[in-house]
């Protein structure tokens, strides 16, 4: 199962700062836990064993990181942490990094993350309403929503993006979908989460719901 082994995560983080092992050791452990995760968590979602919860999401994300930062492992930021994380937008002819500010509090956080949940576990129980074949791209959609939604919420100190990836691949598969590497396509994958994420009008899920399709086929 692979996912986002290659992904450039952030060894500028507070705690390898603060004196952590370095981050290919630290990273290189979580990636070997992320299989595992994954491995687990699809074949519940393939059973439908269990919705998307933010609780669920936690949980991923404290098995994955639990001795590369275990004091924020599966830990939502609180008030007084917020994040700043790039994204990257088109500037003319060129992509560019737009910095986002991660402001929400505790509480917010929470109820943004459980109305995301709560939207594509509805989503998906519609689709299975009549217990027929999801269609590719009707699937990909309320998946790649969830994600998105993740990862503009930023509700952990660090390692949203893999955090993101288990729960896009869960909604996948629960819906009867396989999961996708995003390792070959990185930069396009950036390019169709700054559409995603920014919040003016350019906004758009399509790019990355098309992206997903293309690669599943």
């Amino acid at each position: 199962m692979n996912g986002f082994e290659g992904f450039r995560d952030s060894p500028e983080a507070p705690f390898y700062r603060a004196g952590a092992r370095s981050a290919e050791a630290t990273w290189a452990e979580a990636t070997t836990r992320l299989e595992r995760i994954l491995r687990s968590a699809v074949t519940d979602a393939q059973y439908r064993a269990g919705a998307i919860t933010p609780e669920r999401i936690c949980t991923w994300h404290r098995a994955i990181f639990r001795t590369t930062f275990e004091r924020d492992a599966g830990r939502v930021r609180a008030d007084h942490e917020p994040v700043d994380f790039p994204v990257p937008v088109q500037s003319g002819d060129e992509m560019r990094d737009l910095l986002i500010h991660g402001t929400l509090g505790h509480s917010a956080i929470m109820h943004e993350l459980r109305f995301a949940c709560e939207a594509f576990n509805a989503t998906a129980n519609a689709l299975h309403e009549y217990e027929r074949t999801v269609e590719t791209a009707e699937g990909v959609e309320p998946a790649a929503t969830l994600y998105t939604a993740i990862l503009k919420i930023h509700p952990f100190v660090d390692g949203n993006l893999r955090a993101a990836y288990v729960a896009l691949t869960v909604g996948l598969a629960s819906l009867g979908l396989p999961a996708v590497d995003f390792r070959s396509v990185l930069d396009r994958h950036d390019e169709c989460m700054g559409r995603a994420i920014r919040n003016d009008l350019q906004q758009t899920i399509d790019p990355l719901v098309r992206l997903i399709v293309e690669l599943m086929s």
